[in-house]
């Protein structure tokens, strides 16, 4: 099935997934185009029904974003507006301003905030979280995590032995890695401690960098 594209000037839009075979338009208008579903929301927005595991690309210049249910593949652009994810299987999500909440990624993400906090709970995959003024908190991360803000603490949490660069101009740094890790370290804070409080090796990388934070690299949450 090809992706659904979502697209509003204003509004929320909002896009449940469930048991079903086929797509509801509560909200929007659709116009099918060579064979892919494009809905068009106006200032009311869209607010829809699609089959679990849809893959959507979806576009909004003001309004928030809401995705409940489990999903396939998922782009987000918007301009103002909060994102809120329970469940995907790879997430590109981009935002000017606004907040970014996540719940469990299979795979792969890449999150975009230039003023909001960045949150994911889970991610399976490789994981690039950027924001210019907010926290980027990560709670389970499997892959390769680069975790970067300008204002704000970056906290990461890992389940496996994989690569990290956690960085923060003006913020606390934060790493936990599971029990019995031994990775390679290196931190460095102009006007801040940093504390390693797990044996070193060489199991993965793990690149702290503040300007004026405290950095730790520990075991366990």
């Amino acid at each position: 099935m090809d992706p659904i594209r979502i697209t509003a000037t204003s509004g929320r839009i909002e896009v449940t997934a469930e048991d079903r075979g086929d797509v509801e338009v509560e909200r929007g208008q659709q116009h099918p185009m060579g064979g892919v579903l494009e809905v068009q929301g106006s200032h009311s927005g869209v607010r829809m029904r699609v089959p679990t595991g849809a893959d959507l690309i979806i576009g909004s210049h003001s309004g928030s974003v809401k995705l409940h249910g489990e999903f396939g593949n998922v782009r987000i652009t918007t301009r103002s507006g909060s994102l809120e994810v329970e469940t995907v299987a790879s997430l590109d999500a981009r935002t000017v301003s606004g907040r970014v909440d996540v719940g469990t990624v299979a795979g792969d993400a890449h999150v975009k905030a230039a003023n909001g906090r960045i949150t994911i709970a889970e991610v399976g995959g490789a994981l690039t979280a950027t924001s210019v003024s907010g926290t980027v908190q990560v709670g389970q991360a499997g892959g390769a995590v680069h975790a970067t803000t300008v204002s704000g603490k970056v906290d990461v949490g890992m389940t496996n032995a994989a690569d990290v660069r956690a960085e923060s101009v003006s913020g606390r740094v934060k790493v936990a890695l599971p029990e019995g890790v031994r990775p390679s370290v290196s931190m460095k804070s102009v006007s801040g401690k940093c504390e390693c409080e797990t044996p070193t090796g060489d199991d993965c990388r793990v690149t702290c960098r503040s300007i004026s934070g405290r950095i730790t690299v520990r075991a366990g949450a």
